[in-house]
């Protein structure tokens, strides 16, 4: 597998705004949590929050994550398989609107993704996109986000946003 390894229980984001989550986390009143893309950090959210959900792409990184969460007695993360692109983008329970307080965007269809997380985060709530030094590459979901306070945080060859919803 590449990058982060289910067993590390951290989500492979700059270190920064892993530091920043945690304390974000630890204010929230029964946080709840939305992830576009699984492992080391649905274990790490779990943790950290009252309910994860988390839908991924890819089966064995699903199978892996899964099993971890087994192994470990998580029942706090409710974990999906989606390998369509509609189904695996708008997975987020939509109507009435969940109001997560963290979403994180680390999956495939990023642009996307941050255009339905839109209406699914609650008003003071973190969307947390990874890999923002692909300016070009996630403009769109940049540009829908222009109006939010912005965080950058370095990670070692790549960069990760905390922008927080007015």
């Amino acid at each position: 597998m590449s990058h982060n390894q289910v067993l590390d229980d951290s989500p492979w984001l700059a270190p920064g705004a892993i530091v920043q989550m945690d304390s974000f986390l630890a204010g929230c009143d029964e946080p709840c949590v939305w992830e576009w893309g699984a492992g080391g950090s649905s274990l790490w959210f779990a943790e950290r929050a009252a309910e994860v959900r988390s839908v991924e792409s890819n089966r064995e990184w699903y199978e892996r994550t899964l099993k971890e969460l087994r192994e470990r007695d998580i029942h706090n993360v409710e974990l999906s398989l989606l390998t369509n692109i509609f189904g695996y983008v708008h997975a987020i329970p939509g109507f009435p609107p969940m109001l997560f307080d963290l979403i994180l965007v680390d999956g495939m269809q990023r642009n996307a993704c941050v255009l339905v997380a839109l209406f699914e985060l609650r008003a003071g709530g973190w969307l947390v996109l990874d890999n923002t030094e692909r300016e070009v590459e996630y403009a769109e979901a940049l540009s829908l986000l222009k109006d939010w306070q912005r965080s950058d945080y370095a990670g070692d060859g790549f960069q990760t946003s905390i922008f927080v919803k007015p």
